[in-house]
């Protein structure tokens, strides 16, 4: 049977294809005897829509008939059967086809690889359904292509090329993305549904990005929302996207997910800003509440249509059950109900509103109003809602209240602990009139302990804080100045008080306030008449840990020598002896610390037994110690002997447990024993993704861990989906104008730079690294000078001499000054700047290269830098 020669399809209105799709649906379910009375009496005097059935039908007929179910003969797959056929092997500009991997919508997509002779490159090739150009859809895919090659956010997978076969096949090579689908990632790990939002949010913003670019989606689904590796949502097939400008009347074709689809698509009306909101309201049902907002029978488009168009969505709150409950970080289905009723439900209607009117205005309203249900507030979907907002402002402070009662309780504990260790009774004697003394005193303090609390909680209260939400930082901080003033007679116990705000600070980061609070507390025990020997040393090791954290080194040891001379003992001495170990690992000096560990874990290993968690991670910092020095098999000797024990005795989450498994993954990765390193680094992964979340800097580090594994194995493009998540991370958690984010933009940079053989993007990542480092860095700091050193390698690499030259003369004298510990990198420099000089025919640049060869062949041979150099000699 042949196969009818395929109508226009953009010349034909949407209208038009979602009629013909609702009739293809209703015939292809009949008997072939049987289909043309129902054709002839549903399409009458209509030919266009007749010859448009008739192509599907045929389509469909030539498909291998492997299913009873009649439905499986898609529109979709009839769709793309009016295609030629493509063998593997089969060129489309520089790519060659290795497989197919999926199809729908308006084509087919195939795995393919760069075929050209350059570099080694895969990515997924979309043929758009021949059938469907016409001039005016070729002229129109010709723009969106112009638009979607300037897309550039890191939630949106890569154009790379596009073009037309000899027989005008039109065709999209875009970033090859390794995942899968966001809804069954989220299911999978059975994340909650804070991190279901949090991922959502990402998704929000990469199609903000392109609504701000002229770009709309059209067809959000999850299928077309791959989660990497990385843990990065990927936005897939802008190809069907069509300009904002564009005029709202063509009813320009397109061939989408009806599951997803809007009202305005089922009428044959073009697609906006409102469409993609829709499409976003449907994907927030899913990820909510584990069910679609209208579910017809598989096929009948015509129920799903109706509903659409005239029913009310099924929201999330009424579509939980047990089972969705389960994948949702285990909450009861009542409890999970009630967290997604109200705010949830009210922002997935809006987005779901019939009018394109009455939804958000935007996707960023959209995304405004997640953020502020999950920082508490009040979202505008409920607007008007009586006592709503007000029930936020509770919920709000009755929250803040629970954790600065927790912040209290650890202040007043650890006052209360400090006083009792320090006082002795001075006579015993009178140990009876001393006792009723110390009750008294006893009573008076607890009564100044009390105001002072009470104090720290009014000053939470609405009529104080001007509608504020008051923040831990700003309740140690108000703490802190009221004692400046109070308990003028009560040294001890002010001093007590600000040493335990100092280590409230140190927990929530806050290192100013910790220094500032500590540094009070250490003046008043060294004023006359001063505190105890225990309790000074105590402060000087405080004092102490927060330089480690700020990691001035040189100071924590001078603090240190300090509390030392006061000779501490019990739990004060090992934590004297962590700060001295941490701060001489600081100062790259792993030998002389790894004594002090063991000191330590000798004492805490007496004191409380081998299974106590102190001593336990103790143990774990000591195998971290041997790693560095080099000594892998006692480091791995010792992490596998702690591992078992840390699993039993510790939560089975707990970070302890991530540390040791990193620490495994990374000697593993040392030995090249790749498959037990990424074993390990995959677990790690997994257990720092639980207790932190996607978004957290432990997460971060285990990701880039199980990166440099994958690198080492060869997986370029596995291993940047990792790097570029946690590029996402530090970039989300630190800034990108912070040095972790610029380190994290170093490790992009070079595998596109050595590996992917990108030099351009690479050179976007460099650049960005030196930037930062310029305005945080002194200027001869080594990490400056490494940036400097990769941005001239890939200027060079890019034929930007003169760029590439001024980089690499900055970097130079920066490794010079540090002279021998960077002597590879002073051959690398002077390697890269001889190349440059070759290039533009300079006179003597073959013998420096020469130079520069001699050394890294003997020092580092097997560096991919270094193997450049031999590249460039070799031109």
């Amino acid at each position: 049977m042949s196969t009818p020669p395929a109508p226009s399809l953009s010349s034909t209105s949407t209208a038009l294809w979602w009629r013909a799709r609702e009739l293809f649906d209703a015939a292809v379910a009949l008997p072939a005897a049987e289909r043309a009375a129902l054709l002839d009496a549903r399409c009458g005097d209509d030919a266009a829509l007749r010859r448009a059935v008739d192509a599907l039908l045929a389509a469909s007929d030539a498909l291998p008939d492997t299913q009873n179910d009649p439905f499986a003969r898609s529109f979709g797959e009839a769709i793309v059967r009016l295609m030629p056929e493509v063998k593997p092997g089969q060129r489309f500009g520089a790519f060659a086809v290795v497989e197919e991997i999926g199809r729908g919508g308006m084509g087919v997509v195939y795995l393919a690889e760069r075929d050209d002779g350059t570099v080694s490159q895969r990515v997924a090739l979309k043929l758009v359904a021949h059938g469907h150009l016409d001039a005016e859809a070729s002229a129109r895919l010709a723009r969106e292509r112009r638009l979607l090659a300037a897309l550039e956010h890191p939630n949106i997978a890569r154009l790379i090329d596009a073009g037309e076969d000899a027989s005008g096949i039109p065709y999209f090579a875009m970033e090859y993305v390794r995942g899968e689908p966001l809804v069954a990632y989220c299911d999978r790990r059975a994340l909650p549904l804070a991190a279901r939002l949090a991922l959502f949010r990402e998704v929000c913003a990469a199609v903000q990005y392109a609504h701000a670019n002229l770009i709309v989606h059209c067809d959000l689904k999850s299928a077309n929302i791959l989660m990497t590796e990385g843990g990065l949502p990927k936005l897939l097939d802008f190809g069907i996207a069509t300009t904002l400008d564009a005029d709202a009347a063509t009813g320009e074709s397109r061939f989408l997910s009806p599951q997803s689809a809007a009202p305005e698509q089922f009428l044959g009306q073009s697609g906006g800003v409102a469409t993609d909101v829709y499409a976003l309201g449907v994907l927030l049902c899913e990820l909510a509440g584990g069910r679609l907002p209208f579910e017809a029978a598989p096929g009948d488009l015509t129920a799903l249509r109706r509903q659409v168009l005239e029913d009310p969505p099924l929201l999330p709150g009424d579509a939980i059950d047990d089972d969705a409950a389960k994948r949702r970080g285990g909450l009861s289905a009542a409890a999970l109900r009630r967290r997604v009723r109200g705010d949830i439900d009210a922002i997935a209607a809006r987005a779901l509103q019939k009018s394109p009117q009455q939804r958000y205005a935007s996707v960023e309203q959209l995304d405004a109003d997640v953020a502020r249900h999950l920082a508490l507030q009040p979202v505008d979907a409920r607007r008007g809602e009586r006592g709503y907002r007000a029930a936020r402002f509770l919920l709000r402070n009755a929250l803040a209240a629970l954790f600065t009662s927790a912040i209290l309780a650890l202040i007043v504990g650890f006052a209360a602990v400090t006083l009792r260790q320090n006082e002795r009774l001075a006579h015993e004697r009178d140990v009876a009139q001393q006792r009723e003394r110390q009750a008294q005193f006893e009573r008076a303090r607890a009564q100044q302990v009390t105001d002072f609390m009470i104090g720290l909680f009014k000053s939470s209260m609405p009529e104080q804080a001007r509608g504020r939400d008051v923040t831990a930082r700003e309740l140690l901080q108000r703490g802190r100045e009221q004692l400046r003033g109070a308990l003028g007679e009560q040294p001890p116990l002010k001093a007590a008080l600000l040493a335990a705000i100092a280590e409230a600070a140190l927990a929530l980061d806050d290192m100013d306030g910790a220094e500032a609070a500590a540094h009070e507390a250490s003046d008043l025990r060294e004023a006359a008449p001063p505190a105890s020997d225990a309790e000074r040393a105590a402060s000087l090791i405080q004092l102490a840990t927060i330089e480690t954290r700020r990691t001035r080194y040189d100071e924590a040891m001078k603090l240190a020598d300090r509390a030392q001379a006061l000779a501490p003992d019990g739990d004060a001495r090992i934590a004297l002896l962590g700060v001295r170990a941490t701060a001489l690992n600081g100062l790259a000096r792993p030998k002389e610390s790894l004594p002090l560990w063991r000191e330590a874990l000798a004492l805490q290993s007496a004191a409380a037994g081998p299974d106590d968690v102190r001593t336990l991670r103790l143990a774990s910092r000591i195998a971290g110690n041997l790693r560095v020095l080099g000594d892998v098999d006692e480091a791995e000797r010792v992490m596998l002997d702690n591992l078992p024990r840390e699993r039993q005795r510790f939560a089975p989450d707990d970070p302890i447990v991530g540390e040791t498994l990193n620490g495994l993954a990374l000697i593993a990765r040392n030995k090249r024993d790749y498959a037990r390193a990424e074993t390990y680094a995959a677990e790690a992964l997994d257990l720092y993704r639980k207790i932190y979340g996607e978004r957290a800097t432990q997460t971060a580090n285990a990701m880039n861990t199980l990166a440099t594994i994958v690198q080492a194995q060869g997986e370029y493009d596995r291993a940047l989906s990792l790097f570029e998540g946690v590029l996402a991370v530090r970039r989300a958690v630190f800034g990108d104008d912070s040095a972790q984010a610029a380190a994290a933009h170093y490790n992009v940079g070079l595998l596109l730079l050595l590996r992917l053989k990108k030099p351009e993007a690479a050179r976007a990542h460099f650049a960005r690294a030196v930037d930062v480092s310029v305005k945080l860095l002194p200027p001869g700091h080594v990490n400056l000078a490494n940036y400097r050193l990769v941005l001239g390698s890939a200027l060079r690499d890019a034929g930007r001499y003169a760029e590439a030259r001024a980089a690499l003369e900055l970097a130079l004298p920066a490794f010079e000054a540090i002279a021998a510990p960077r002597g590879i990198d002073i051959a690398l420099t002077r390697g890269e700047l001889a190349c440059v000089a070759l290039a533009l025919g300079r006179p003597g640049a073959r013998e420096r290269l020469d130079a520069a060869i001699a050394v890294t062949d003997r020092v580092a041979r097997e560096l991919p830098q270094a193997q450049r150099l031999n590249e460039c000699k070799g031109r």
